[in-house]
């Protein structure tokens, strides 16, 4: 949906929770898209037909209904509640009580992540360099009751580093709240899922990089990567940890810097 038409859905004032339940109250049948439509114009309708056959889709993954709005490949991509609220609870016990980070979600996609974040707690800038995902992450969070002062949406390349002046940030030198990183590299080149690190956007190369630039940081991997093949043992406070829910291997976490911790394997 255009920049415009989202501005009019999240535009000041509204309450967007109710204006949702308006614009979805007839359900999805042709009839109903077309009266939407004559009210509110055919990108609309599309929209809102597009949400709910993605809501119907993601009901297994986020069985809560945490998550409202969705691009498809942000589906296809995001972690599941289990998984999302686990690592959400290990960012939470490795910074420990009384501080008071910022956690970077650079390749933020529709926020499923961020939302787990912020609901542990923790303050969260959330990025992504597609607008469309942003604009879906932002209104996920306005509908999930967290203020902005707690979870803020932009959009933003990973690979140029965090913005020098976010939601969270303070413009004050003398704020030295730590900037942890959350990276979720897009693993599709052209469309097609690629293992080779060089191939993902950003690379693994610029991943680490960044993290570098930071207090310490999480990297999603696909599970089925070779981790001999990354050759990352040099990088500061490395530690693996290996994410199955209900049995089935979901992804592989590198945590580096001071979110390093002892090597295990986590089930849901």
């Amino acid at each position: 949906m255009s920049a415009e038409a989202w501005g009019a859905l999240l535009r000041p004032g509204t309450d967007l929770g109710e204006r949702w339940k308006e614009l979805t109250s007839g359900g999805s049948s042709l009839g109903a898209m077309d009266r939407l439509a004559k009210q509110h114009g055919r990108e609309v309708a599309r929209f809102v037909s597009l949400q709910l056959e993605l809501g119907r889709r993601a009901a297994p993954r986020f069985p809560d209904g945490r998550l409202t709005f969705f691009t498809a490949k942000g589906l296809e991509q995001a972690s599941g509640a289990a998984a999302a609220d686990e690592r959400a609870a290990r960012f939470q016990r490795l910074v420990g009580p009384g501080k008071a980070p910022v956690v970077w979600d650079a390749c933020c996609g529709i926020g499923a992540d961020a939302l787990a974040l912020g609901r542990a707690g923790l303050n969260v800038f959330a990025t992504d360099l597609d607008a469309e995902s942003a604009r879906c992450a932002a209104g996920n969070f306005l509908l999930a009751g967290l203020a902005e002062t707690t979870v803020a949406a932009g959009v933003a390349d990973a690979a140029k580093g965090l913005p020098l002046r976010g939601p969270l940030r303070s413009e004050s030198p003398s704020d030295s709240r730590p900037i942890l990183g959350l990276f979720d590299p897009d693993r599709r080149r052209d469309g097609v899922r690629s293992l080779r690190p060089g191939d993902w956007s950003p690379s693994l190369d610029v991943t680490l990089a960044q993290c570098s630039q930071l207090d310490g940081a999480c990297v999603k991997l696909a599970p089925g990567v070779d981790m001999e093949d990354l050759m990352i043992e040099d990088q500061p406070g490395l530690r693996v940890s290996w994410v199955s829910v209900d049995g089935e291997m979901k992804e592989i976490d590198l945590w580096l810097g001071s979110l390093g911790a002892d090597l295990s394997l986590i089930h849901i």
